[in-house]
């Protein structure tokens, strides 16, 4: 862990290379400054790099992103509502844990369809299963729709569902809106919401219930 002093002369270091134009060109360098950069909070040195990349930079195929790693770069931009902005411009999946805890650590529970959908995108087990397992640090009841929808339709269902059985009253509060509401995942929510009365959450569903918009 670097000193304050230590952090201020290495980012004194830094200003004067990062610029859009250092941005590399190929998709094959790791560009390990403005890393750096993104771990030291450099917010307003990469606001300007990150609005040069066009909306398709990394779109053509699923690896254009893996050295660049711009995700952490849009981590290292501060501003939750800047990171959203980006992350859903450039439309990047989340493609670790890491990942997932850094779209976290900005959005907490409000925006949680780009965590579902990433998932979603995933064909290998073992991965989904370790985004999923990422996404369960969040205990909150915005999760209950999204990890129902893992559970249905994801590579790791059994994650998606430990998460619904260990956090029953989250679950309880997020389900009963998901089930009020025609579509999809309504009729799934409703046999979840079955389950969880047969445990004895009768009580805690017929709360959950009141508390909806009339």
């Amino acid at each position: 862990t670097l000193t304050k002093p230590e952090a201020d002369a290495l980012r004194a270091r830094l200003r004067p290379q990062i610029k859009p134009a250092n941005w590399p060109a190929d998709l094959y360098t790791v560009p390990s400054l403005f890393l750096v950069a993104a771990a030291l909070g450099m917010h307003e040195e990469l606001r300007p790099v990150v609005e040069r990349w066009p909306d398709d930079r990394y779109r053509k195929d699923d690896w254009t992103d893996h050295y660049h790693q711009p995700q952490m770069v849009i981590f290292g931009l501060g501003d939750p509502a800047v990171v959203e902005k980006h992350i859903r411009r450039l439309k990047l999946p989340l493609k670790t844990p890491v990942h997932v805890r850094g779209w976290l650590a900005h959005t907490e529970a409000r925006v949680l369809d780009v965590v579902r959908d990433s998932i979603l995108g995933v064909t290998n087990n073992e991965e989904a299963e370790k985004l999923v397992e990422a996404f369960s640090v969040v205990h909150a009841p915005e999760a209950a729709g999204p990890m129902l929808e893992l559970h249905l339709k994801s590579k790791a269902p059994k994650a998606a569902r430990r998460w619904l059985e260990a956090n029953a009253g989250h679950a309880v509060a997020g389900l009963v809106g998901v089930a009020s509401v025609r579509g999809g995942l309504a009729d799934a929510a409703i046999e979840m919401l079955r389950s969880f009365k047969k445990r004895g959450l009768e009580k805690q569903i017929a709360q959950a219930v009141e508390q909806l918009p009339k």
